[in-house]
C-alpha cells in the first residue's frame, strides 16, 4: 500500500483520561474504505462521538475511485488515514492493526456507525478478557432489526456454536484485546466471504475469553450489494476452504462436539454451489457433511421429499427450470446438460 499517512495526535473530542488509566481504555477503530462516499463522514463521526475513553481513528483508503479520500482529509488531524491500491478489505485492515496503538481494537466498515457511548460501555466489559461482543442492529431503508444479543454468560465454546448456527456479531460490535489479535494472525486475506465469521470464530476457537455488553450499539447497514452478498466459484471455494480450516482448528483445540454445526454449514454451501452451477465444490461440499454424520437433507418437506429422490443437485436443476433460472458456470460442464 503506497505510504501517504497522515498521523495526528489522539482525537480531541474523545475525553482523555489520566496518565494511570490510558492504558487500559485506549482503542484503535480502524475504518477500511472503499468508494464509500456516500457513508465514510458519519461513520468517522460516529466515533469522534465517542466519550470517556481515549480513541484513535484509523482510516484505511483502499484504492478509493469517488471522492472518499477528499471527504475523509476534511476532519484533519482527528483522523489518521493511509491510502494506496485496492488489495481487498482483510489486507486494509491488517495495514489498520499494524497501525494501532490502543489496547483494544474495532473494525468499523465505511458503511457502519456506532452511536454515542458504546466504546465506553464496551471497554468496561474488557478487563480480562480478549473479546467483547456489544448489542448491535441491521439498519435498512425499511428501518432497524436488533440482532438477538448473546447470553450474559457465553463463553467461548457457546459462541463458536451459536455463530455457526447462524446467529453472529456483526464487526462494528465486536471489540478485539489488540495483542490477541494480533497473535492469532489478524483478518486472512484469503477469505472473501464472511470475513469477520472467519476471524471471530477462529479466535473463539484459539481460547479467546469472552465478555459480553449490555449497552451501547454497533450498527450495520445492509445494502444490496456487498462483501457478504458475494457469490461465484472463488467466493464458494474461498468459503469451502475457510471453513476446512476452522473444523480442522476445531479438532485441534479439542472442540469436536462442533461437529454437527459445521457439518450443516458444509451441506449449505453445497446447496449455494449445486445451485450456482459449481457442481465440484458442491460435492466436495456434500461429501464432507455426509462424512461429518449428517444424514438425509434439511429444509421444507418439499426441498427434503424431492432431494431424496433426486440428490441435491438434480432437486435444484429441476426447481431452478420451474422457476425460470438458468444455471450456467458449472466447471466440470455438466451444468447445462440433461439431467442424471
Amino acid at each position: 500500500m503506497t505510504e501517504k499517512l497522515n498521523i495526528s495526535p489522539t482525537d480531541s473530542q474523545s475525553q482523555t483520561l489520566p496518565p494511570e488509566h490510558h492504558d487500559s481504555r485506549s482503542v484503535s477503530v480502524v475504518i477500511p474504505c472503499y468508494n464509500a462516499e456516500k457513508w465514510i463522514a458519519r461513520s468517522i463521526q460516529s466515533v469522534l462521538d465517542q466519550h470517556h475513553v481515549t480513541v484513535e481513528i484509523i482510516v484505511i483508503d483502499d484504492g478509493s475511485a469517488d471522492n472518499s479520500l477528499e471527504i475523509i482529509k476534511t476532519f484533519g488531524d482527528r483522523v489518521r488515514w493511509k491510502t494506496g491500491p485496492n488489495l481487498g478489505a482483510c489486507r486494509a485492515r491488517n495495514c489498520g492493526l499494524e497501525l494501532a496503538s490502543g489496547d483494544f481494537i474495532l473494525f468499523l466498515d465505511a458503511d457502519d456507525y456506532i452511536e454515542p457511548d458504546s466504546l465506553a460501555e464496551w471497554v468496561a466489559q474488557g478487563s480480562d478478557v480478549d473479546l467483547v461482543f456489544g448489542p448491535s442492529a441491521y439498519e435498512t431503508a425499511q428501518g432497524r432489526t436488533f440482532i438477538k444479543a448473546p447470553s450474559p454468560v457465553a463463553n467461548g465454546h457457546s459462541m463458536v456454536r451459536q455463530w455457526l448456527q447462524g446467529q453472529f456479531i456483526p464487526s462494528c460490535s465486536v471489540l478485539w484485546r489488540r495483542s490477541f489479535l494480533s497473535a492469532i494472525g489478524g483478518w486472512d486475506p484469503g477469505v472473501l466471504r464472511n470475513q469477520d465469521g472467519e476471524v471471530t470464530v477462529r479466535g473463539l476457537l484459539k481460547g479467546a475469553r469472552v465478555g459480553v455488553a449490555q449497552r451501547g450499539l454497533g450498527v450495520y447497514v445492509e445494502h444490496r450489494r456487498g462483501v457478504s452478498k458475494r457469490a461465484g466459484r472463488d467466493v464458494l471455494a474461498s468459503l469451502l476452504s475457510s471453513f476446512e480450516s476452522l473444523w480442522a482448528l476445531a479438532q485441534q483445540e479439542g472442540q469436536s462436539g462442533t461437529q454437527k454445526d459445521f457439518a450443516r454449514i458444509f451441506y449449505r454451501i453445497a446447496y449455494e454451489a449445486f445451485a450456482s452451477g459449481v457442481d465440484d465444490i458442491g460435492y466436495v461440499a456434500l461429501s464432507r457433511a455426509r462424512q461429518m454424520g449428517l444424514k438425509g437433507h434439511s429444509g421444507t418437506f418439499a426441498h427434503r421429499t424431492l432431494s431424496n429422490l433426486l440428490g441435491l443437485r438434480n432437486k435444484l436443476r429441476v426447481t431452478g427450470i420451474i422457476k425460470g433460472r438458468r444455471i450456467t458456470g458449472s466447471s466440470n460442464g455438466t451444468a447445462n446438460q440433461p439431467l442424471k
